[in-house]
C-alpha cells in the first residue's frame, strides 16, 4: 500500500502557473499533465490519499489517480483548470461558475470526461494541446500571475 499525504494545511495546491502558461502543443501531447497521474493509477498497490486542507488542479487530479480519497473537514478539491483556459488532465459547480470559465476549456473537459477509460490519457494530452495554444489560456493565466503578485 502506498500513502500519499500532504502538509501544512495542503495535500496538493497544483502547477506552477508562470511555468504552466509557457507549456505548449507539443508538452501536452507528450503527456507532461497527465503521464504521472497514469503511473500511479497503474501502481500494482493500493495508493490512498489523505487529503487534509487543499487538493486543486493537479493536487485534484493526483487525488483522482489514487485508488481511495480520504477526507477531513477542512478538505477542499477542486478543478481551476477552465478558469484559466485549459483542462483538468485526469478529469463542475453551479452554472454560474461554469459560465465564467473558458467556453472551449468547458467543453473539451467534459468531453473527456465521458471518453472511454481506455482513451486517457491520449484525449486528455490531444484536448490539452488544443488548449495549450490558445490565446485565452495565455491571458488567463497572465490575468491570474497578476492577481496574485498584486496580492503579495
Amino acid at each position: 500500500m502506498a500513502l500519499l499525504v500532504g502538509s501544512g494545511g495542503t495535500f496538493a495546491a497544483g502547477a506552477d502557473i508562470a511555468q504552466l502558461r509557457e507549456r505548449r502543443r507539443d508538452d501536452a501531447l507528450a503527456g507532461i499533465n497527465s503521464g504521472i497521474f497514469d503511473r500511479i493509477h497503474k501502481l500494482p498497490m493500493p495508493v490512498i490519499a489523505l487529503i487534509d486542507g487543499y487538493a486543486l488542479g493537479g493536487g485534484a487530479e493526483l487525488a483522482y489517480a489514487c485508488d481511495f480519497r480520504i477526507g477531513t473537514p477542512t478538505t477542499k478539491i477542486g478543478n481551476p483548470e477552465p478558469g484559466l483556459g485549459i483542462l483538468a488532465a485526469a478529469g463542475h459547480r453551479l452554472a454560474d461558475r461554469i459560465t465564467a470559465q473558458a467556453p472551449l476549456a468547458v467543453r473539451l473537459t467534459k468531453s473527456v470526461f465521458h471518453a472511454p477509460r481506455d482513451a486517457h490519457p491520449l484525449i486528455d494530452d490531444i484536448a490539452q494541446a488544443v488548449l495549450f495554444e490558445t490565446e485565452e489560456k495565455h491571458d488567463r493565466m497572465t490575468s491570474f500571475l497578476e492577481r496574485r503578485k498584486g496580492n503579495r
